[in-house]
């Protein structure tokens, strides 16, 4: 779970849509930081094998069927997610994932709606 503008947010809600994205083969959600609402939502998404999404197709599936709140405001592609031999989510791994992005791209692109027309943008942060 994180906090979203006081709002608990449960991951699972988040990943239990983002898995029945037909491009979709695994995914994680996770909270991370975020100077203005204290943590926003970030989704590692593992694609099948031969697919091709943009952040922004995956936001607006998302945005068909969950609340602005609860759509992860990053979106970050992986070749795995990292799971034990049971199939557990190891979350430090995942973790180490983000560090290590942040490390790369101290300032990465965040998705966030338009007001004004109900598209999404990407805004560099």
């Amino acid at each position: 779970m994180f906090i979203t503008g006081g709002e608990n947010i449960f991951p699972i809600e988040i990943e239990d849509v983002l898995i029945q994205h037909p491009s979709v083969q695994d995914c994680c959600v996770i909270g991370v930081e975020d100077c203005h609402w204290g943590e926003v939502g970030k989704a590692f998404v593992q694609l099948r094998s031969g697919c091709e999404e943009t952040p922004e197709s995956i936001i607006n599936y998302l945005a068909e069927y969950l609340p602005t709140i609860k759509q992860p405001k990053y979106i970050s592609f992986v070749d795995n997610i990292p799971r034990n031999s049971v199939g557990k989510l190891l979350l430090s791994k995942v973790r180490a994932l983000h560090d290590e992005e942040m490390r790369k791209n101290p300032a990465p692109k965040k998705i966030v709606p338009t007001k004004k027309s109900g598209t999404y943008a990407i805004l560099l942060l």
